[in-house]
């Protein structure tokens, strides 16, 4: 099908096939590319309205990735569990520490499970929490890891080790400053500070003081008939209840 190639400079313009060779004569204003001293080449007014609907059409889709982008990082910064980030920062200010706590970065990992964990690092000066859908875990389990860094920036005197008591008291009193209120606590400062703590921040998130929506855990999804596809297929087979057998033909 003819097409009309036109100059982009002196405007004057051709009929040719919509698909020329490269080195095809038509392609190019000879008495252009003479006065320029470089081949100018001819343009197909249609296809360059092509092209620049494609690029419209291009940046449109751009423009919208973009404010999903920034909408959910908006969201993930004041939704559980990225405003972790944000407790993190305030709550390394607390009195209870007795310490200066700058310096310290925070790591943040999901797991789909319902318990959160946490690991202090002391030599890297971080801390990574990896958080479950229990709410209130994640917040008690970043109190409990900012609790050992306070126990290793303390004072000489005032330094305390893993899980020993002044740990413990230590955590209680930062949880307690952090709800504004007391926690009760039944007998001494030990592996009970934790439930009670949790149980306080659970109080909190119901009450809707903190935050208490989880972001969704995006899950890695196979293609049905890839290898991968086959692959979680057999395992979810392989879980699967066994068929009831089937009944004996009727006689």
């Amino acid at each position: 099908m003819a097409r009309r190639w036109n100059c982009p400079l002196c405007a004057s313009g051709i009929n040719a096939p919509e698909r020329l060779v490269r080195d095809d004569v038509r392609r190019y204003c000879l008495p252009c590319s003479v006065t320029s001293g470089k081949l100018v080449r001819r343009e197909m007014p249609a296809q360059l309205r092509k092209k620049e609907a494609r690029a419209e059409a291009r940046k449109a889709r751009n423009q919208e990735a973009r404010e999903r982008r920034r909408t959910e990082r908006e969201q993930a910064a004041t939704t559980y569990p990225g405003v972790l980030h944000t407790y993190f920062e305030r709550w390394s200010r607390l009195k209870a520490w007795g310490a200066d706590m700058k310096g310290l970065s925070l790591t943040i990992r999901r797991r789909a499970g319902l318990y959160s964990t946490g690991h202090a690092y002391w030599a890297r000066n971080a801390i990574v929490v990896t958080v479950g859908t229990c709410l209130a875990e994640g917040y008690e389990v970043l109190l409990h890891e900012l609790a050992h860094h306070a126990g290793w920036r303390r004072p000489g005197g005032l330094r305390f080790k893993h899980h020993e008591t002044a740990f413990w008291a230590c955590l209680l009193h930062a949880a307690e400053e952090v709800l504004g209120r007391s926690i009760p606590l039944e007998g001494v400062a030990d592996r009970r500070v934790d439930t009670a703590v949790v149980a306080a921040f659970t109080e909190e998130v119901a009450a809707g003081r903190l935050p208490g929506v989880a972001a969704p855990l995006k899950r890695a999804t196979s293609t049905p008939g890839t290898w991968a596809g086959r692959a979680r297929e057999a395992r979810a087979a392989a879980v699967a209840p066994p068929a009831p057998p089937a009944a004996p033909p009727s006689q």
